[in-house]
């Protein structure tokens, strides 16, 4: 029996708040806006040329059969009907799909011909669906351009949305067949890159190659790619495995989906490098003590603290700091909790502290009294000599 799933509960919730994160970072934001006005303003027709010459254009004459699928997915997962969407069939022999920002509410969902020729229709389906979802959450708004020198905590961060995307993005999929298996047959095609002829796909047995993974990956930390954009395959299945539990419940809630995406996220978590949430929030409050100890350049010194601290933490810190008129007296506190429940930081890390402290307080080119009497404190409690503190000043200054 096929289940109805309501789209708008497809969204992985560790995703949204990623993403939501990372779009509160303004500078993030506004670099990426720039980006996707630079591929509208200068890309738009060399695209449009590049998909119509290098494949098919899909619709109720070239491919009638996909063109009523597509038609059909995009009314199931409620797609705007403000986004013009084409399909394209294209010349490649690869296993692969994708979904290609054109302009503002313009959109490009192309299937490479390697993909049809180990699938069928329903399988195809689920991959339509699945990059539909990636335009249906607006993954586009988080540019993930890397020929940028991003911090990296922030390029960390880029990476772990990506994978997090694929997990909404497959619901979507799901949502768009209402089969898991098919869903399940679809991923392993396209992760084996055959038609499965060979291969038992009921045959996987999910939660022991899922621990083996864990086993190796706890035992090779090496081995953890920070820049894989993509989950592996089997923990995608997983992921769908246990969002199809829960849509097939009698009555699902809103506490069931979150205990579902919990389960899942101790799983991806294991692809995530390990971030040291603690560490991170002593620097951001650090830096918040130093810009609101003067705030006379509170927006230009905003902009650097948004730069290289992490956006998922920040703001969050920068939510809970409106209830206090006093806030560079609460970010001082914080500051001093957290180090004082902290392990003994490395000459190193101290040191990595006062260098972005002292970035954040010359971010115009000016070191005020206020300011310089932070550092000071910041470099006593940290335990650096004054000798330290002015040459790091002075090489900043100069």
């Amino acid at each position: 029996m096929q289940i109805k799933i309501n789209p708008e509960t497809c969204r992985y919730s560790f995703e949204l708040k990623l993403y939501n994160s990372l779009l509160q970072n303004k500078s993030f934001k506004k670099a990426s806006e720039d980006l996707l006005n630079t591929i509208s303003l200068e890309h738009s027709h060399e695209s449009d040329l590049s998909y119509l010459t290098n494949g098919v254009h899909v619709n109720a004459n070239t491919s009638p059969k996909l063109n009523h699928a597509f038609d059909e997915i995009k009314k199931k997962l409620r797609i705007s009907k403000r986004d013009d969407v084409a399909l394209f069939i294209n010349n490649d022999s690869s296993v692969n799909a994708g979904c290609a920002f054109i302009e503002k509410n313009r959109y490009v969902v192309y299937l490479n011909a390697g993909l049809l020729n180990i699938m069928n229709l329903d399988e195809i389906k689920f991959v339509i669906g699945h990059e539909l979802g990636h335009l249906k959450f607006k993954h586009h708004k988080i540019v993930k351009d890397f020929t940028r020198k991003n911090p990296p905590i922030f390029a960390m961060r880029l990476f772990e949305h990506s994978r997090y995307a694929e997990i909404s993005a497959d619901r979507c999929g799901l949502a768009s067949v209402s089969s898991l298996s098919v869903a399940k047959k679809a991923l392993l095609k396209i992760a084996s890159g055959t038609d499965l002829s060979l291969i038992s796909s009921d045959s996987i047995e999910l939660k022991t190659q899922l621990n083996s993974i864990k086993k190796i990956l706890e035992q090779k930390q090496g081995l953890v790619d920070e820049k894989l954009s993509h989950p592996y395959s089997l923990i995608r299945l997983y992921a769908l495995e246990k969002f199809d539990i829960y849509i097939n419940k009698t009555k699902p809630t809103d506490e069931d989906l979150f205990k579902t995406d919990e389960k899942i996220f101790s799983v991806l978590s294991m692809l995530n490098p390990k971030i040291d949430n603690k560490k991170n929030t002593l620097l951001i409050n650090a830096c918040l003590w130093i810009s609101y100890s003067d705030k006379a350049n509170l927006r230009l010194e905003m902009k650097n603290i948004e730069g290289f601290c992490d956006p998922s933490i920040l703001p969050k810190i920068l939510e809970e700091s409106k209830l206090f008129k006093n806030k560079a007296g609460w970010f001082k506190n914080n500051f001093l909790t957290l180090l004082k429940n902290m392990d003994k930081l490395s000459l190193s890390e101290k040191s990595d502290i006062l260098d972005k402290v002292c970035v954040i307080a010359l971010a115009d080119g000016v070191l005020q009294e206020n300011e310089l009497i932070v550092i000071k404190k910041i470099s006593s409690i940290l335990g650096l000599t004054k000798n330290y503190v002015d040459s790091v000043l002075k090489k900043l200054i100069n």
